[in-house]
């Protein structure tokens, strides 16, 4: 018995992009999240501008949310960035989702990463006082192991180095003056 099995290329399809933009076929989207990922290797902020094009064209095909959801976790799966160009996606997402209304991806997504920022923040948060301070230091702060306020885990994050205590820290966040801007969270 002999099978036999057509073989297709995905880099074969690159001459016929203009036939894959005008597709809404999803698999379509799949191809050319897979195509613009190797085309981009080196140059990371062309890469960041395909996955916001190939992103926004879920939503111009009209696909239904659910579809639309699968799709780009695909494409952010495939098209990795580092956190800085990460979070300048995430901004002009949200621009062009408010723009256009639509708000499928960013409400759901951002929730899952904004949760696993603030977990890991509170773990940084913890290993810092304790490597600082010692066990006593985790005992001050632990209102803050039940934070989910990203901007007030990063600001207290961001003052372990300079607190000359726990107690410094835990008064420090507690008074944290309303007016000082919140660093951008750390991944």
């Amino acid at each position: 018995m002999q099978f036999t099995f057509p073989l297709v290329k995905l880099r074969d399809h690159q001459a016929r992009w203009a036939a894959l933009e005008a597709s809404r076929n999803p698999f379509a989207t799949v191809g050319m999240a897979h195509l613009r990922t190797q085309d981009t290797r080196k140059n990371l902020v062309e890469r960041q501008q395909a996955k916001l094009a190939l992103t926004r064209r879920l939503y111009q095909l009209g696909y239904e949310r659910p579809a639309i959801i699968q799709l780009f976790r695909f494409i952010d799966w495939v098209m990795r960035l580092p956190a800085a160009l990460e979070r300048s996606f995430w901004q002009a997402l949200r621009a062009f989702e408010a723009e256009s209304h639509m708000t499928y991806v960013a409400s759901v997504e951002r929730m899952g990463i904004e949760q696993g920022c603030a977990a890991g923040l509170r773990a940084a948060i913890r290993l810092g006082v304790e490597l600082r301070f010692g066990d006593a230091g985790a005992k001050q702060i632990a209102a803050m192991e039940t934070c989910h306020d990203l901007a007030v885990l990063q600001w207290g994050y961001d003052h372990i180095k300079t607190a000359q205590s726990p107690e410094e820290l835990r008064r420090l966040a507690e008074t944290r003056p309303a007016e000082e801007p919140p660093a951008e969270p750390t991944p």
